[in-house]
């Protein structure tokens, strides 16, 4: 085999259990979550790279997770089409998701840190927001 083939054909994506209670009915498959490929993380950079009024920027927890979310063996559930209906799913979910995705994949990104900052805050309480009459 060349090194061509070789570092192609590798599996080299992590890929670890991803608990989604809300998702995995008594029974149901579980999901996984993998290490983003570097063409999903390019454009994860370029997307939070743009102003935060941006419409690139719609969706991105969805985005994220049809590109992490994977099967025992690394394959993708989601395909880009699918990625309106997911992000029509709950947001607490796909918050955990886009916290799980940076953890595997390693990312660094400012906007993320935020992202995971919020969504420390709303967890404990703190989230500065308030609702009345709630």
């Amino acid at each position: 085999m060349s090194l061509k083939d070789q570092a192609l054909n590798a599996r080299d994506a992590s890929v670890e259990r991803c608990p989604i209670p809300e998702w995995e009915p008594d029974g149901g498959q579980p999901f996984y979550i993998r290490s983003m490929s570097g063409k999903h993380r390019d454009e994860l950079e370029v997307i939070l790279d743009q102003p935060s009024t941006s419409p690139l920027r719609r969706n991105i927890r969805a985005k994220v997770a049809a590109w992490s979310l994977c099967d025992a063996d690394g394959n993708l559930v989601f395909a880009e089409s699918d990625v309106a209906a997911l992000g029509e799913r709950s947001a607490v979910v796909l918050d955990r998701l886009l916290l799980a995705a940076q953890r595997k994949s390693a990312l660094t990104l400012p906007a993320i840190e935020e992202v995971g900052k919020n969504l420390g805050a709303a967890l404990s309480g703190d989230s500065g927001l308030s609702s009345p009459g709630i």
